[in-house]
């Protein structure tokens, strides 16, 4: 173990560097981190998986319209989702917030959509 330490000061002396996710990358995590599959998720947004699939990849670029489904079905920020930070506005609270940390319990968009409709 000392020995990892040792080459972890000399490789990074200041300090660990924070790889960048690509917005393919963030694509991926968002829809495994909602638990829906290339074919569930292409369901929800009423798509085939391939298309799913060729946006994870890169492959096909994803309109605006289609990310903030996405964002919608996988319940992430949309501008997370889109750009990998969250601009200027104010940061998502870490471990915190007026809820004490726990997990918000939130009505699916999809179930907004159809109420509103």
């Amino acid at each position: 173990m000392a020995g990892i330490l040792v080459h972890m000061a000399q490789v990074h002396p200041q300090r660990a560097i924070v790889p960048e996710w690509s917005r393919e990358d963030r694509l991926i995590k968002a829809r495994k981190h909602a638990g829906l599959s290339q074919t569930e998720l292409g369901q929800l947004l009423e798509m085939h998986y391939k298309s799913i699939q060729k946006y994870e990849l890169g492959q096909m670029t994803i309109k605006r319209g289609t990310l903030l489904g996405w964002a919608m079905a996988c319940g992430v920020d949309h501008v997370w989702l889109e750009h990998g930070d969250y601009g200027d506005g104010p940061q998502p609270p870490v471990g915190g917030g007026d809820n004490g940390g726990e997990q918000v319990n939130m009505p699916s968009p999809w179930t907004l959509e159809c109420v509103a409709a």
